[in-house]
C-alpha cells in the first residue's frame, strides 16, 4: 500500500501510522483492565503519557513536558521488533537487551530520517536526564495500578506473589525518588489487601534480608 504513494510526505504519513499500528499489535503479558484480552503496548503507553503529563502538571515538576510526553510514546517502540518480555516466567528474559538493542538497530534502518525518535529511546533506556528516570518509574507504576484495578487479575493468573512483586519491580521505580515514595504508599494498600490482590502460596514468604529499606513494612514476618 505504501509504495504506491507518490507523495513524500504523505508517504511520510503513512509510514509513521503504521509504526503506531505496529505498536498496537504488539500484546503486552498483561490483562487490559476488565476485558479478556491481552493489553496493548499503545494503550500502555497512552496511559503512561496522560499519567505523567498530568503529574507533571499537578506536582509542578521542572521537566520538559515536551521530553516527558515524548518519552512516555517511544519507551516501548523498540518491542515492535524484540516483542514484550515476561519477566516472571518468560526464558528468554536473559537477552532481553540484546534482543532490544536489535530492534533499536532495525528501527533506525527504517527511520533514519527521525533522529530524534532514536535519541529519546537511547535516553530512555539509560536513564541519561531527570525526566527519563521519572517516566521508567511511572511505566512501573502505571503497569501495577492497572493490574489492581484489575483485581490483580494479572497477578493470579501468572501466579506472581507479592513479594515475588516487590522483589522484582521496586528497584526498577528507585530511580526517581518522587514516583517511589508514591509505589510505596501503592505497595502497603496492596499488601493490606494481599489475599485479594494475590493468589495464595506456600512460597510466599519474605525474600529480603531485613525489610528496613521497605517503608511500607511493619516488620520482615513470613507471608
Amino acid at each position: 500500500m505504501i509504495d504506491r504513494v507518490q507523495d513524500k510526505r504523505l508517504k511520510d504519513v503513512f509510514r509513521i501510522t503504521l509504526l503506531a499500528i505496529r505498536l498496537q499489535r504488539v500484546k503486552r503479558v498483561l490483562f487490559a483492565p476488565h476485558e479478556d484480552r491481552a493489553e496493548g503496548d499503545a494503550e500502555h503507553s497512552y496511559q503512561l503519557a496522560l499519567l505523567a503529563w498530568f503529574l507533571v502538571k499537578k506536582m509542578r515538576l521542572r521537566y520538559s513536558l515536551e521530553r516527558v510526553i515524548c518519552y512516555s510514546l517511544v519507551h516501548d517502540l523498540p518491542e515492535v521488533h524484540a516483542g514484550d518480555t515476561d519477566v516472571y516466567h518468560n526464558g528468554r528474559l536473559g537477552d532481553k537487551h540484546e534482543r532490544e538493542a536489535r530492534a533499536c538497530e532495525l528501527l533506525k534502518s527504517e527511520f533514519p530520517d527521525f533522529p530524534e525518535m532514536h535519541k529519546l529511546i537511547l535516553e530512555y533506556e539509560s536513564g541519561q536526564t531527570e525526566e527519563a528516570c521519572f517516566v521508567k518509574a511511572l511505566d512501573k507504576l502505571v503497569a501495577a495500578v492497572g493490574i489492581a484495578i484489575d483485581d490483580g487479575r494479572s497477578w493470579h493468573v501468572r501466579q506472581t506473589t507479592f513479594w515475588k512483586m516487590v522483589e522484582t519491580q521496586r528497584p526498577k521505580v528507585a530511580c526517581h525518588q518522587g514516583v517511589l515514595k508514591m509505589y510505596d504508599k501503592l505497595l502497603a494498600f496492596l499488601e493490606k489487601n494481599k489475599s485479594h490482590f494475590f493468589p495464595r502460596s506456600t512460597n510466599n514468604t519474605f525474600p529480603f534480608a531485613n525489610g528496613d529499606h521497605l517503608p511500607f513494612v511493619v516488620r520482615p514476618r513470613e507471608r
